[in-house]
C-alpha cells in the first residue's frame, strides 16, 4: 500500500515533469520562430505588354524616355511592373524598376530587394503641370558585401494608385531622384 508521502512525491514529480515539458515546448517554439529563415515574398511575374497592363489592371504607364531594354510585366496579378535601363551621369547605365498598384501593401511588399533601408528618408515634392504636389519618400541602402550605396527606393501616391521605383545599381541619388521626378510628371493625370 502506498502511503500519503509517496503519493505526494509522485504528484509533485508529475507536475514538475508537465511544467518542464511546457517550458521546453515554449522555448522550442520561440527558438524556431526567432531563428526561422525569413522567406522573402516571391511575386510571380508574368511577361506582359503596355496593352495588357491597361486591359488587365487599368494602368496606362508612359514609356520611360531615353531608356533601353524596356520590359513590362504583371506581378501577383495586381502589380504593373516596368523594368528598364538608362544612361545617367558619366555615361553609366542604371537599372530602374517601376511598380504600380491600387494597394499600398502590394507595393511595399514587392520592392524586391532583400536589404534594409535604415537611413533617414529623403523627402521630395514633385509639382506637376496642373499644380498637383506629389510627395515622394526615398531611402538609400548600403550593399553589405562592399559597404557601397548601391540600392535606392522611392514610394509615392498619385492618381489613386501607389507607386514604387527601385534600383540595385545606384550611380547617384540625384540621378535616381531625377528619374523619379520625370516618371511622376509623365504619368500624372490631371483631374
Amino acid at each position: 500500500m502506498l502511503d500519503l508521502t509517496e503519493i505526494c512525491v509522485k504528484k509533485r514529480i508529475l507536475i514538475v515533469g508537465i511544467c518542464l515539458l511546457a517550458v521546453l515546448a515554449i522555448i522550442v517554439a520561440l527558438f524556431t520562430s526567432k531563428f526561422k529563415i525569413p522567406r522573402s515574398k516571391v511575386y510571380k511575374e508574368v511577361p506582359s505588354s503596355k496593352e495588357e497592363l491597361h486591359k488587365k489592371l487599368d494602368f496606362d504607364l508612359i514609356d520611360p524616355i531615353d531608356s533601353s531594354e524596356i520590359r513590362y510585366g504583371i506581378e501577383n496579378s495586381s502589380i504593373a511592373k516596368v523594368t528598364y535601363k538608362k544612361v545617367v551621369t558619366d555615361g553609366i547605365e542604371m537599372n530602374f524598376i517601376l511598380r504600380a498598384s491600387y494597394s499600398t501593401e502590394d507595393i511595399e511588399n514587392s520592392i524586391g530587394l532583400d536589404v534594409e533601408f535604415p537611413y533617414t528618408p529623403i523627402l521630395m515634392t514633385v509639382i506637376c503641370s496642373d499644380g498637383s504636389e506629389i510627395t515622394v519618400e526615398s531611402r538609400v541602402a548600403v550593399d553589405p558585401a562592399d559597404d557601397e550605396m548601391r540600392y535606392m527606393k522611392a514610394l509615392w501616391f498619385d492618381n489613386d494608385k501607389y507607386y514604387s521605383m527601385v534600383t540595385d545599381n545606384l550611380v547617384t541619388r540625384e540621378d535616381f531622384l531625377q528619374e523619379v521626378n520625370r516618371v511622376i510628371i509623365a504619368n500624372h493625370l490631371s483631374f
